[in-house]
């Protein structure tokens, strides 16, 4: 009986073992409050207005917070007529830089949120939204990355995923009094803000996805990195995420769906 247990044991140690890892998450809010992975938005000619958040989770043991990842948010369905928020100070700085390259993690503050601004951007590398990019696939798109990175994935200046949005953090090593404090959440940890306005029709979903994240130098792969040694000017823990886009559907407006309604009883009646 001892031996069943102890096998037992050892294939829920595999089975925790195989769960452990890296996710990254975009959800949606109408309020800027409450987040989800999906939302059903009613249509609205003058639009419903969203804010977005790129989120990371890790449950591998001895996580302290995370180092380092760079993604590239796409949306899909992204008409011409929706809106778009500006980032805050255009876009660039850093986490020390005056004014400050973050914001707060709260409603109506867009761009990368502290304090994961360790990386400086220039008014040449600011966070962009780009409507269209070169070699994209069919339709409206929206993707955000650097300003200088036109191309969708896999074109000129755009092949290592590194000039997408960058956040990461400091450990112990390098920290100054300037720094902001350290962020030890590994779960739901809030990387970036953004907002838009949908006006699509009634019936249109907009599909999100992280284009692609950033190359790690020490592995040569798309990863996300964790700090496991606060005192380590490296962060040990090297992940590839698995990605949860999320997505909005804008559905029929109570007034249409009545008039749906309406529509089949008269059809009701016509083939009574």
């Amino acid at each position: 009986m001892k031996s069943v247990i102890a096998s037992l044991l050892a294939v829920a140690g595999l089975s925790v073992a195989a769960n452990a890892g890296s996710t990254m998450t975009i959800v949606y809010s109408t309020d800027g409050v409450n987040f989800s992975s999906h939302l059903d938005i009613p249509f609205s000619a003058s639009g419903t207005h969203i804010e977005a958040m790129v989120r990371a989770s890790t449950d591998t043991a001895g996580a302290l917070g995370l180092g380092s990842v760079i993604f590239q948010p796409v949306l899909s369905n992204f008409i011409a007529a929706n809106g778009l928020d500006v980032y805050a100070n255009g876009g660039f700085g850093s986490n020390t830089s005056t004014p400050p390259g973050v914001v707060a993690d709260a409603s109506g503050q867009y761009g990368r949120i502290s304090p994961f601004g360790r990386t400086a951007l220039s008014s040449a590398t600011a966070i962009t939204n780009f409507r269209t990019s070169v070699g994209q696939p069919a339709g409206s798109w929206l993707r955000i990355a650097q300003k200088q990175v036109t191309a969708w994935a896999g074109g000129t200046g755009n092949t290592t995923g590194n000039s997408g949005v960058p956040c990461q953090q400091l450990a112990n090593v390098g920290r100054t009094s300037s720094d902001p404090a350290f962020n030890g959440s590994v779960t739901n940890v809030d990387l970036f803000r953004f907002g838009f306005t949908v006006t699509n029709p009634e019936g249109d979903t907009l599909s999100g996805d992280i284009l692609q994240l950033g190359i790690n130098t020490n592995t040569n792969t798309r990863a996300i990195s964790w700090w496991n040694d606060m005192n380590s000017s490296v962060a040990g823990l090297i992940e590839v995420p698995v990605i949860n886009g999320g997505s909005i559907t804008v559905v029929p407006t109570p007034a249409s769906l009545a008039l749906l309604g309406l529509g089949g009883l008269a059809i009701g009646r016509r083939r009574r």
